[in-house]
């Protein structure tokens, strides 16, 4: 069920201009279309984007592209449409039957660093890296059940908090 509502949402053709940057994103024929766009993002890259950009496009049979193309859709979507992914699927959570593990759920939380875009919010909000002017970092912190892979919950916040922190 939970698949499905995600599915739904990415496909949904009203989620495209509600979830656009601007209201010309994704209006003309691509391969890089707001699905493809998504999909390639929810891959959660162990390699490059252009690879995995091209594995996700070849799967889908449409024509390859750059890493900096993908690298510029990417920044089309908005943030919201990424939280409300992980909230359909942490709302259906409870309702689940998961494998336990001595008839307990496990959960597991992996924090990291991440490079943000630049921008004078986000710089305004997450300050700047002190041997650079214009780079920002967070910290972000998923929650997941170890034994089906499922994330529950994902936290961003700035450095300064650390990765117990952005459990409260």
């Amino acid at each position: 069920i939970v698949r499905k509502k995600i599915f739904q949402k990415i496909q949904s053709s009203e989620n495209q201009p509600v979830y656009c940057s601007g209201p010309t994103h994704f209006s003309r024929s691509s391969p890089l279309d707001f699905q493809t766009v998504v999909l390639s993002v929810l891959q959660l890259f162990k390699e490059s984007a252009e690879f995995v950009t091209c594995d996700v496009l070849s799967k889908l049979g449409k024509q390859e592209v750059t890493g900096s193309a993908f690298s510029q859709a990417r920044y089309k979507i908005e943030w919201q449409f990424f939280s409300d992914l992980c909230a359909i699927s942490s709302e259906d959570y409870d309702s689940l039957s998961t494998a336990k593990w001595k008839g307990y759920r496990v959960f597991g939380g992996d924090g990291s660093t991440l490079n943000l875009p630049a921008s004078k919010q986000i710089r305004g909000y997450f300050g700047v890296e002190t041997n650079s002017l214009k780079t920002s970092l967070a910290r972000i912190l998923l929650v997941y059940d170890v034994l089906t892979g499922l994330t529950i919950q994902a936290r961003l916040g700035r450095m300064s908090t650390g990765e117990s922190g952005l459990l409260d």
